[in-house]
């Protein structure tokens, strides 16, 4: 079952290229790891301090096993200073796939 990952970070300021240059550098990290199918980063048209990114995994474990490596987190540190908020991470599966659970 494929997922998909929508991580919301809310920046102090509109957000600039160094910072969508970070973002872009923990996909990097994903792209060699087990699962990762793809991703986008997407700012808000309405409010460019609203940053969203989407990935698509081939499972929740795998998603888990890659965000429990942490191997991303360094990267998200150098994010941290510029963050007005907490970071939100939330998974959604298919509607065909919960479908099937139910």
């Amino acid at each position: 079952m494929s997922i998909k990952i929508m991580i919301k970070r809310r920046f102090k300021e509109p957000v600039s290229a160094e910072t969508l240059e970070i973002i872009d550098e923990i996909r990097m990290k994903a792209l060699k790891d087990k699962g990762y199918i793809g991703g986008e980063t997407l700012v808000n048209c309405d409010d460019s301090k609203e940053v969203l990114v989407i990935s698509s995994w081939s499972s929740l474990e795998e998603w888990e096993a890659w965000y429990e490596k942490k191997e991303w987190e360094e990267l998200e540190k150098k994010l941290l200073p510029h963050l007005d908020g907490e970071v939100n991470v939330t998974a959604f599966m298919p509607r065909a796939d919960y479908l099937k659970k139910s």
